[in-house]
């Protein structure tokens, strides 16, 4: 959910951007949601050998990517460098999507009602962005523009941080009860 609200983001905040650095205008803001979408073909086409390649770890690089744009974007100052993160933030959106739909297909029960969630999820996600934006910004009026950008680029950091301090310490419980379970003496020692 938050990662597609901080991915809508860019679609409607994107003009302000451009205007209040000087960048460009409406045109811009539309080249830069083309070469979203463009970037967004590119990791469909990528996803299979990348996902082969990577596992689990698409995530994490999606979500690191994905981060490192929109802080990219903060503090961008040219139009081809607000291009490149356009087109990358796409790319590393579109390797999450993939993944996480191809994780509840996987599913061997209630695929039908896991895909409908799923979809709830990414249109409640795509819905509440202005919304959700909006509020942030009444609460921190300072948070505007590439202020936003970088706001979300951190966020996006500190939850990869969670999720992978989570998936550390989940390996470390799991050795731990493995070898509790497979050695009597180290249960005593316990």
């Amino acid at each position: 959910l938050i990662l597609v609200t901080i991915y809508m983001s860019l679609s409607f905040k994107i003009g302000s951007f451009l205007q209040t650095a000087n960048l460009g205008a409406g045109t811009q803001a539309s080249n830069f949601l083309a070469l979203i979408g463009a970037g967004a073909m590119v990791a469909g086409f990528f996803f299979g050998k990348l996902f082969t390649w990577l596992g689990q770890r698409i995530v994490s690089l999606s979500i690191a990517g994905m981060a490192a744009m929109l802080i990219l974007l903060a503090f961008s100052n040219t139009l081809w460098l607000v291009y490149l993160c356009g087109g990358m933030t796409g790319f590393f959106f579109r390797l999450f999507v993939p993944y996480v739909f191809n994780s509840v297909n996987q599913a061997k029960f209630n695929q039908e009602k896991r895909t409908a969630i799923l979809l709830i999820t990414f249109n409640l996600g795509a819905a509440l962005s202005p919304i959700v934006i909006g509020a942030l910004q009444a609460v921190l009026p300072a948070i505007t523009n590439n202020r936003l950008f970088l706001f979300e680029g951190i966020l996006l950091g500190c939850l990869l941080g969670i999720r992978l301090c989570q998936k550390k310490f989940s390996e470390i419980l799991g050795n731990r009860s493995l070898k509790l379970r497979s050695n009597p003496k180290a249960r005593d020692d316990c």
